[in-house]
């Protein structure tokens, strides 16, 4: 019954792949599935780490001691550090953005999320599915100097523990990333629905 082919429409190979497994099935987001976004951030990234390596190394601070020295050095950690910082700062997470990738496994009892970075993994958790209350569709949306683009994420929330308040805020929830990177509206309801689906989310847990 539970057949990631029950999905009529192609995954997308460079952004999900899909395996069905005896428990339920496997999701793979495979690195390099943002790589249009993190190149953007890269060339924004090169673009002002450049010139800034360029001017802090021709206004290196010399030996003398004079007033022209001081106000150059003044000048140039306002002004050229900072961009020597934001630039590199773009770079790691251009080069981060195409180096994670993140497995899901879904089923009746549980769901778990394994993220590698270059092939070595750096988390791996789990929830039962008596813990699991919802599954949620974040976005985010990229500046527009960084071609707008949309991402759409999702994620799983736990049952909370108390909730002392009338107001319908929840407390105490923990979040589990189930999907990430994904640039497609269709696709996050498709990845959602069959997400729900293997873990059975539409059904009411019948673990205490």
């Amino acid at each position: 019954m539970n057949e990631a082919t029950q999905f009529p429409q192609e995954w997308p190979r460079e952004i999900v792949r899909v395996a069905a497994t005896p428990s339920g099935v496997t999701i793979y987001f495979p690195p390099l599935r943002a790589w249009r976004f993190a190149l953007r951030l890269a060339l924004f990234g090169i673009a002002l780490l450049a010139p800034a390596l360029l001017a802090s190394i021709a206004f290196a601070p010399t030996a003398k001691h004079d007033a022209a020295a001081i106000l150059t050095l003044v000048l140039t950690a306002v002004f050229v550090y900072p961009l020597v910082l934001f630039g590199a700062v773009f770079v790691l997470v251009a080069w981060f953005a195409v180096s994670t990738s993140l497995t899901i496994e879904a089923g009746a009892q549980s769901i778990r999320a394994v993220r590698r970075v270059f092939g070595i993994r750096v988390r791996d958790r789990a929830l039962p599915r008596a813990a699991i209350a919802a599954i949620e569709q974040e976005t985010t949306t990229a500046p527009r100097g960084l071609g707008g683009n949309t991402f759409y994420r999702l994620v799983v929330l736990t049952l909370p523990t108390w909730n002392a308040s009338n107001d319908g805020r929840r407390y105490d929830v923990r979040r589990l990333v189930v999907a990430d990177g994904i640039p497609d509206e269709t696709l996050a309801q498709a990845l959602e629905a069959l997400i729900s689906e293997h873990a059975q989310l539409n059904v009411p847990s019948t673990e205490s």
